[in-house]
C-alpha cells in the first residue's frame, strides 16, 4: 500500500505529460503526416474545370495551364456563357471517364490518417492530411512545404468549403499547387477576388465570385461549375532547378544526382535543407532557396476600371514558367514566391489601355536575381492610358456669298420728288426777305 503511495505521484506526472504531447501532436498540423501520397486523380488531372452537369458563367472566364486546360462536362450540356477555355471542350465520353477518376480520388480517405484542424486566419499548415466537418478561410492560409517539391497537402471537409471575400491560400518553401487537394463532401463556394490552389473536388457543386483565382482545378462530380468571372491555371507539377553547394571539405554534389529530403519545420522562412549527398565521409549538398514578393498596383487615374486580379503576371527561369505561374496580381501583400536561388525574368500580359513598371530589386526589363536566403519584394504599377486631348481646329468655313443690293438709279431728268410745306415756306420767305431787301436799299436812294 504504502509502496503505492509513493510512486502515485510519478504515475500522474507520467500520465500528464502523455496527455499534453498527445495534445501537442494533434494541434501541430503536418507533424504526424509528412509522408502523405498525394491522391490518384487519373485522366482528370488535365482539366481545368469539370463537372457532371454544366459548366456556365455569367462573365468572363479564362482557363489556361500547362497540365491541361479544358472544360469537360459528364452530359452532352455544352459549356454556356462566357468562358475562354486555351484548350479543348470535351462532352460525354473522356469527361465521363474523368468524372469516375475524380470521384475515386474524393472517396480516398488516406486510410483515415488526418488531423482535425480548423483553417481561420493566418494559419501555417506544414504537409499532410487534414480534416474537419467544414472548412472555413477568412484570411490567409500559409501552406509550408519545408522546402520539399513533393510535399502533399490533403484537406477533406465532410460538408462544405466556404472561402472568404479576399481570402488568400499562399504557397511558401517550395510547395506546389498540384500536390494540394481538397475533398468536400458536398459544395464549395469561393469568394469574391478570393485566391484558391490545389484541385477541389466537390461532391456536389462549385461557385465561384467575380475576380476569383483557382490555381488548380474545379470538379464537380454530380454538380455544376458556377464560375463568377475566374482565372483558373491548372498546371502540372515543375521540378526546380535548386542550387546545391557543398560545405568545406566535400566534393560539389550535381543538383540532378542528389535527392533532398526535407525536415519539416516550424518556420516558414526561407532554409536551407541538407540533403542527402553522394556517399562521402564530409560531403553534405544544400538546397538555397529565397522568397520573392509580387505586389500588383493599380492606378486609374482616367476611365479605367481595372483591379489587380484583371493582370497576369508570368515568372520564367531559363524561359520556363516557374510553379505557380502565371497567375492574376494580388494587391497589398503580393503574390509570395518561393524559388531556388537563381535569376528570373516577370513579364505580364498585355492589358488594353494600360502601361505597367517594375520598381524594387528589379530591372526595367523585368530581370532579377534572387541570392541564398532572399527575401525580396517588387512592384508591378500599371497607369490607365487617358486619351490626349486634342486641339480641336475648326474646318474652315466658306465665307457667305454676299448678294449686293443696289439702290436703283434714277433714269432721266427728273429729280426724286422731295418738296414739302415747310420747304416752301422756307422758299417763301426768302424771296420775302430779298424782296423787302431790295425795296429798302431804293428807298434810301430815293430820299437822297
Amino acid at each position: 500500500m504504502d509502496s503505492n503511495r509513493k510512486f502515485a505521484p510519478l504515475i500522474k506526472k507520467l500520465a500528464l505529460t502523455f496527455t499534453v504531447a498527445a495534445v501537442l501532436i494533434n494541434l501541430l498540423p503536418g507533424s504526424a503526416n509528412a509522408s502523405t501520397t498525394p491522391l490518384t486523380l487519373g485522366t482528370a488531372s488535365s482539366y481545368g474545370v469539370l463537372a457532371q452537369s454544366a459548366v456556365t458563367s455569367a462573365t468572363p472566364s479564362g482557363i489556361t495551364g500547362t497540365a491541361g486546360s479544358e472544360i469537360g462536362v459528364g452530359g452532352a450540356t455544352a459549356p454556356t456563357g462566357s468562358i475562354s477555355p486555351s484548350g479543348a471542350v470535351t462532352l460525354g465520353g473522356a469527361s465521363i471517364s474523368a468524372l469516375t477518376s475524380a470521384a475515386t480520388a474524393l472517396a480516398d480517405n488516406h486510410s483515415g490518417a488526418t488531423t482535425g484542424v480548423e483553417l481561420g486566419v493566418d494559419r501555417t499548415f506544414l504537409p499532410g492530411a487534414y480534416s474537419n466537418g467544414t472548412f472555413q478561410i477568412t484570411g490567409n492560409v500559409i501552406l509550408d512545404g519545408a522546402n520539399d517539391p513533393n510535399a502533399v497537402f490533403v484537406f477533406r471537409a465532410d460538408s462544405t468549403l466556404v472561402t472568404g471575400i479576399s481570402s488568400t491560400v499562399t504557397l511558401v518553401r517550395g510547395a506546389q499547387a498540384c500536390n494540394v487537394f481538397w475533398q468536400i463532401g458536398s459544395s464549395a463556394t469561393l469568394g469574391t477576388s478570393s485566391t484558391m490552389v490545389g484541385h477541389v473536388i466537390a461532391q456536389a457543386s462549385i461557385s465561384t465570385g467575380a475576380g476569383s483565382t483557382v490555381n488548380g482545378q474545379l470538379v464537380a462530380v454530380t454538380g455544376a461549375v458556377t464560375l463568377g468571372g475566374t482565372t483558373i491555371v491548372n498546371n502540372s507539377c515543375a521540378t526546380p532547378a535548386p542550387v546545391v553547394t557543398s560545405t568545406s571539405g566535400a566534393t560539389p554534389t550535381s543538383a540532378s544526382t542528389t535527392s533532398a529530403t526535407a525536415t519539416p519545420l516550424a518556420s516558414s522562412s526561407a532554409t536551407s535543407v541538407s540533403s542527402t549527398a553522394a556517399p562521402s565521409a564530409t560531403s553534405t549538398s544544400v538546397v538555397h532557396y529565397a522568397t520573392l514578393h509580387v505586389v500588383k498596383v493599380v492606378v486609374n487615374k482616367y476611365q479605367g476600371t481595372a483591379t489587380a486580379s484583371s493582370f497576369v503576371i508570368h515568372v520564367k527561369h531559363n524561359g520556363l514558367e516557374v510553379a505557380d505561374s502565371p497567375l492574376t496580381g494580388v494587391g497589398t501583400i503580393g503574390r509570395p514566391y518561393t524559388l531556388p536561388v537563381g535569376t528570373y525574368v516577370l513579364t505580364e500580359t498585355p492589358t488594353s489601355g494600360y502601361r505597367g513598371v517594375w520598381s524594387g530589386p528589379i530591372s526595367s526589363g523585368g530581370t532579377i536575381t534572387l541570392g541564398i536566403g532572399d527575401n525580396v519584394t517588387v512592384t508591378r504599377t500599371n497607369y490607365d492610358i487617358g486619351v490626349t486631348a486634342r486641339v480641336a481646329v475648326p474646318t474652315p468655313v466658306a465665307s457667305p456669298t454676299v448678294t449686293a443690293t443696289h439702290t436703283p438709279t434714277t433714269t432721266g431728268g427728273k429729280l426724286p420728288k422731295t418738296s414739302t410745306p415747310w420747304n416752301l415756306m422756307l422758299v417763301l420767305g426768302g424771296a420775302l426777305v430779298l424782296v423787302g431787301g431790295f425795296g429798302f436799299g431804293t428807298r434810301k436812294v430815293l430820299v437822297k
